[in-house]
């Protein structure tokens, strides 16, 4: 198999909207003219930083990256955008899955899933499209992994070690339990020109730059994984897909240590937090 060159990590986070006067989860439709098949440009930011409405969620997408410092600083810039187009009474919330009041679900924007199917590593076929499931609503944190040359082949074992590095250690991180019953189950992903879209995280991510520096050094290691010839055991095929999407922290926790997956620690916040301040300036 190839080797993996010329990374570039992109991003299409979701986000929801609260109503800090209602207190209640607020839906993003109506709210900019931007939209999955077109996206508003962020004024004032290179081209790239783009937003739209998906479904009740604004969604933002960042240039793709090279550099751990060029990663944190596209999402912070992102995010700083949005916050400072919001009215007194909204604000961004960075959460996996809310219950929206049934007055913000009514319009057929509200009730729309993705745009296309995504496909499953684990099981070779399409996912089932999800439907409205009452008033819950998600938001994801997609990964776009770009590399020279994509293939198929290349691609499909990119998500199988995002899964091991990145998604199964995610279960001890991602305080959320109710996102994978509409999206993000375990293997999902969507082939790209420039490589591979990896679906299954959401955006806990984002609550810290920590977490977002953490992400971008695990797709590192995925790459690094595969370039030394190495791929996921098939003894796994089953076991890792089923902990992901059951949520099982022991066996989690018990993977992670078999294959010496870092978590982020308390004390690293202290280490990094300097470093990503002094390399990263707004």
């Amino acid at each position: 198999m190839s080797k993996i060159k010329n990374l570039t990590l992109g991003s299409d986070p979701e986000v929801f909207l609260w109503n800090r006067i209602n207190q209640e989860f607020h839906s993003a439709v109506g709210f900019i003219k931007g939209t999955k098949k077109k996206p508003l440009q962020m004024e004032g930011l290179p081209k790239g930083f783009m937003w739209q409405v998906d479904c009740v969620s604004l969604e933002y997408n960042i240039p793709p990256c090279v550099t751990l410092s060029e990663w944190i600083l596209a999402h912070r810039q992102a995010l700083t955008y949005m916050k400072a187009q919001l009215p007194d009474e909204l604000e961004l919330v960075v959460q996996a899955s809310a219950r929206f009041n049934k007055n913000h679900l009514k319009s057929k924007q509200a009730n729309t899933f993705g745009c296309d199917p995504d496909l499953n590593v684990w099981l070779g076929r399409q996912n089932d499209v999800p439907e409205a499931l009452d008033n819950l609503r998600v938001s994801g944190g997609h990964i776009a992994l770009g590399y020279e040359n994509p293939t198929e082949e290349v691609s499909e074992q990119i998500v199988k070690a995002f899964d091991l590095f990145l998604t199964l250690p995610s279960i001890l991180l991602d305080p959320d339990t109710e996102r994978r019953q509409l999206y993000g189950k375990a293997g999902s992903f969507r082939f790209k020109n420039f490589g591979v879209e990896c679906r299954a995280l959401s955006n806990y991510w984002l609550t810290s730059e920590l977490y977002v520096a953490w992400v971008y050094e695990q797709c590192q290691k995925v790459v690094d994984f595969i370039n030394e010839g190495k791929s996921v055991r098939e003894d796994l095929y089953e076991m890792l897909p089923s902990v992901i999407n059951n949520n099982q922290k022991d066996m989690a926790k018990i993977l992670c240590r078999e294959f010496k997956i870092e978590l982020p620690e308390v004390i690293e916040v202290i280490e990094q937090k300097g470093k990503i301040e002094k390399e990263v300036e707004v």
